[in-house]
This record gives structure tokens, sequence and C-alpha cells, in this order.
């Protein structure tokens, strides 16, 4: 299993090929910013990807804000320490280098994980947490509005 190391990424959507982030244009409030799937022309956003090495979890940040899960809906969080903040990438090979899941770390979203919703080929749509479709089987299987190319930057990238 190939663990990611604290570091700067690139996140892209297995279903669509589409980046996610945050909009270029938002609002100026301190309020949660929707993670979106962005344009192909687009730049690829960098993700800050921070391994806690004591939970075993992650806190995954884009412009300043962190991943946080509200509602049923994947936002970056402006203000520290907001719930539901800390998540477990775990490698899923079967479908790819550099293929992940992305699921919330901890006993209030058990099973909860990121998704590009059922319009996946519409650039701008809202990144959903919802519990993950997994086909029984070994390895397991996961259909690809659930999987995501994780890509570290080298230092070259920036």
């Amino acid at each position: 299993m190939e663990a990611l190391t604290t570091g700067d990424y690139l996140i892209v959507s297995l279903a669509n090929k589409l980046p996610v982030g945050r909009a270029l244009r938002e609002d100026r409030s301190l309020n949660p910013k929707k993670i979106i799937t962005l344009p192909r022309d687009e730049e690829s956003p960098r993700w800050v990807i921070e391994k806690d090495w004591q939970e075993g979890a992650y806190k995954i940040s884009i412009r300043g804000g962190t991943a946080i899960e509200l509602n049923g809906l994947l936002f970056a969080g402006l203000i520290p320490d907001l719930p539901n903040n800390t998540w477990k990438i775990e490698s899923q090979p079967q479908h790819g280098k550099s293929t992940y899941t992305i699921s919330l770390a901890g006993g209030n979203g058990y099973g909860k994980g990121w998704v590009v919703p059922d319009n996946v080929d519409e650039e701008g749509t809202q990144l959903a947490v919802r519990p993950l479709i997994v086909q029984p089987s070994y390895p397991p299987r996961y259909p690809p509005f659930e999987l995501f190319e994780i890509t570290r930057l080298g230092d070259d990238d920036y």
C-alpha cells in the first residue's frame, strides 16, 4: 500500500479526469468554500496533505482552507479546528497507480468519503461526502466517481 507523506499534491477525479479544488472567484467571507470540479484547461490547484502520525489520518487543505464535511458536502473551512476535518487516504492500486479513496477519519463518518455526484462530466460540480459503495471482492472495487488520482508535486512544479 502506497501511503502518502506530508507535501504538496494535485487531486484529480478518476471519473472525469477533472481537477478538484476551490473556484478562482469566491466571496471574501469566512464562510466555508465549495470544493468543486474545475475546468480541464485551468491550472490544477495545489493541495497540501499533512500526515497526522498519532492518528494515522490526514489534514487536507487548499489555499488556506481545510477540507471539511458539512451537511453531506465537501468544503474548505477557513476557520481552524472545525469538526469533520481529518481524512483517511487509502491507496487503491487495483484501480491504477496513484489512485486513492478519501474518507472521513474517526467514528463520525465511518464509510463516508469524497464522491463526484451523478453529473460527473460537468465542471463546477460540488463534491459530496457520502457512504462509499464498495464491490464485495478482493481486492475491493470502487466506482470511478469515488476514486481520485493524487500526484505529489516535486520542487520543479512550483
